[in-house]
């Protein structure tokens, strides 16, 4: 009888414990020795501008960071840091196609590059970490995106950046939506 129990316990610790693998990733970023806190997400949906592939910008805000919304003077929603900027990331991905964003692993696209010759390629144009006295950008490194069912969304990079330190780390959570427009 105590061996049954025993088993029935192991089973159900087993079950509960990948029931909730998705919620137990940290929103985190490693930059030297420092571990750092994501708290929010702007996706910016530029769509099919380029002719051959679908951009999407993500910019993902530290924990003292808020963004405040703005309207233009034709009367479009954009949006700026509030003034205590601890640490942000801004990513512009490029995906395949010019229907839709597809979700993938993205690398870092060469400014040799035409978008016609890398056309079925996943790529990041931008990847920018900043911090309230400096931003970096990547020079080499992948970002994945993964979609789930719920808006969520998990992006994971690792990324080098132009002042010879990585810079890696996974921002999961439900973006703020707003539609880019090209001026």
């Amino acid at each position: 009888m105590k061996s049954i129990s025993i088993f029935i316990g192991f089973i159900t610790t087993l079950v509960l414990s990948s029931c909730n693998k998705e919620s137990d990733v940290l929103s985190v970023l490693h930059y030297e020795d420092q571990t750092l806190m994501f708290s929010h997400c702007l996706m910016e949906d530029w769509g099919a501008h380029t002719g051959t592939h679908y951009n999407m910008d993500f910019t993902i805000i530290g924990e003292s960071v808020y963004f405040e919304k703005q309207t233009d003077y034709a009367g479009r929603p954009y949006f700026v840091f509030s003034d205590s900027v601890d640490f942000f990331v801004l990513i512009e991905l490029f995906s395949p196609g010019t229907e839709q964003f597809t979700t993938g692993t993205f690398r870092k696209k060469s400014r040799d590059e035409s978008f016609e010759e890398i056309a079925e390629e996943y790529i990041y144009r931008r990847f920018l970490f900043g911090t309230a006295q400096e931003n970096f950008s990547a020079i080499e490194g992948n970002v994945k995106l993964v979609a789930f069912k719920n808006g969520t969304i998990r992006i994971t990079f690792d990324v080098l950046l132009n002042n010879d330190n990585r810079v890696s780390g996974t921002y999961e959570g439900i973006p703020e939506y707003v539609e880019g427009y090209i001026f």
